[in-house]
């Protein structure tokens, strides 16, 4: 299957495939992947297929192929992320209420979605007064500068890996100094005493896809919640079925080194 896909990506990339031809071959691919999975309709083995997959995150290291990962996209200069991201270069899904919204109203209406409606941290600043946020796996800062930007009485810690992002967290909030901390670590394999029940809310966009060992990682980033502190997580995800991206195949190898894709149930199986 893998053979084929590559076959067919490189024939695509030297113009000798036409869309409606790739798409077919693409939905192919999918379907057969997706009858990998379903073991024949077999529950019980998809069941145990699952919690032998569980078992291996569990034997595993937090995240592999973090050096990959920043090489593939994190540490790519951010100018170039600036010609195809809006104002708050966010990395991660945009909601577009109507086909007219633009990229930067996107941004900022998925951005109230996930800090107001789901996260409800007005509710949080009301309860709190002041309130500080950790944004892990930040990325350029997307959810923290919006928080910097609507609530004043809010500090954010942002955590990344990345230098580029780093500075440009930096560079874009000069004028909410004094009301956030750049950390730049690796959220797998980072613990600072100082951060433990540190926190009155988390948030996590598109990162815990990049990790693999949930006992590890969930059981520390609980550690850094106060008593009653919240955590808000987004991740791309399947309905049904949890695998790794190999690093032969394109998203893998060109995006996404080490990736997980978590299915629904995932975290319930890795909760603290």
């Amino acid at each position: 299957m893998e053979r084929l896909f590559n076959t067919i990506l490189a024939l695509k990339e030297r113009g000798l495939l036409p869309d409606a031809v790739m798409r077919a071959l693409v939905r192919l691919m999918c379907a057969q992947w997706v009858k990998t999975f379903e073991c024949g309709g077999d529950l019980d083995k998809q069941a145990f297929y699952k919690k032998k997959y569980f078992e291996k995150l569990r034997s595993s290291a937090g995240a592999l192929h973090q050096d990959d990962a920043n090489i593939q996209h994190y540490e790519v200069p951010t100018d170039f992320f600036h010609l195809m991201l809006g104002p708050y270069l966010k990395y991660s899904c945009c909601l577009f209420p109507e086909a007219s919204t633009s990229l930067a109203d996107a941004e900022v209406a998925m951005l109230h979605t996930f800090i107001e409606q789901r996260l409800e941290l007005s509710e949080v600043v009301a309860a709190k007064g002041q309130v500080r946020m950790l944004d892990l796996g930040c990325g350029w800062g997307s959810h923290g500068s919006y928080v910097l930007d609507n609530y004043d009485d809010v500090h954010v810690t942002f955590l990344s890996n990345s230098a580029t992002q780093q500075e440009f967290i930096a560079s874009r909030n000069e004028r909410h100094a004094g009301r956030f901390t750049n950390v730049k670590a690796d959220a797998s394999t980072f613990d600072d005493p100082e951060f433990r029940g540190a926190f009155d809310v988390i948030v996590s966009c598109e990162m815990l896809e990049h990790m693999k060992n949930y006992d590890m990682v969930l059981a520390k980033v609980s550690s850094w919640l106060n008593d009653d502190g919240r955590m808000m997580v987004q991740i791309l995800g399947n309905r049904r079925f949890a695998y790794d991206f190999k690093t032969t195949d394109w998203m893998g190898k060109y995006f996404f080194a080490g990736g997980t894709m978590p299915s629904r149930d995932l975290f319930e199986h890795f909760l603290p």
